[in-house]
């Protein structure tokens, strides 16, 4: 049951607030603009060594790298990189020199790997910025080793990979 008192007080309540009206924080608009500006890229690890170990120049075989050496490529997704390979493909000791094939296959059978930059190679990689790996191969002929004399050879001039985008 109202009463009297409690009457007066309700209706104190609604003049109030039809004579204030509601609370608002106060607010107004802006645009905030962001942006960024990607480039594609690759990036070439570097540091490719290959090594055939010792052999007898009495081997029955060719001499093959297949456990290779690789080299990491990064590609941004819009980027096709290729690859050519510089420099001598020979190893030498003294005056005997000892020439080699340079390829992205296992086995190496053949010196498949360009060697300008007009005749570069795409290579197949995945191109999603991760790293992948790039196996280099080498094979020594057998019929480039029978008759030299034994030693260390080795390569003093830099083989350089290089890959363009």
């Amino acid at each position: 049951m109202f009463t009297k008192k409690n009457v007066s007080l309700a209706t104190a309540a609604l003049a109030s607030l039809v004579v204030c009206g509601t609370a608002v924080a106060a607010q107004g608009d802006s645009v905030l603009t962001v942006d960024a500006t990607l480039t594609s890229a690759c990036a070439v690890s570097a540091g490719a060594t290959i090594s055939f170990g010792s052999f007898s120049t009495l081997a029955a075989a060719d001499q093959t790298a297949d456990s290779g050496s690789t080299f990491t490529v990064a590609c941004s997704t819009d980027m096709v990189p290729t690859i050519f390979v510089t420099g001598t493909r020979t190893i030498i000791n003294g005056a005997n020199s000892l020439p080699f094939n340079l390829s992205l296959t296992s086995g190496a059978a053949a010196d498949d790997l360009p060697a300008t930059l007009a005749l570069a190679t795409a290579l197949t990689v995945v191109q999603d910025g991760t790293e992948q790996v790039v196996p280099l191969y080498a094979r020594l002929a057998k019929a480039n080793f029978g008759a030299l004399p034994a030693g260390a050879y080795a390569n003093d001039s830099a083989v350089t990979v290089s890959v363009l985008y």
